[in-house]
């Protein structure tokens, strides 16, 4: 089958260099945002990236620690 890599379910862990097809980028920024707020606020915050399974929380992960 030539179009296997359609059903790979590892995470896109290349965060310089690959496409960004479905604007994770802007995800992660919003990210960022949210956790220049919660610092400001305290020093213990945190925060919840929930989604259903193969959303793409672990690119947008991948691309905010990039961007730290």
């Amino acid at each position: 089958m030539t179009d296997a890599h359609f059903f790979n379910d590892e995470p896109f862990l290349n965060h310089e260099v690959g496409p960004d097809l479905l604007g994770h980028g802007q995800y992660a920024q919003h990210v960022l945002r949210l956790l220049d707020r919660v610092r400001a606020q305290t020093e213990t915050g945190v925060l919840a990236l929930i989604g259903s399974w193969g959303s793409g929380k672990s690119s947008v992960l991948g691309k905010v620690t990039r961007r730290l």
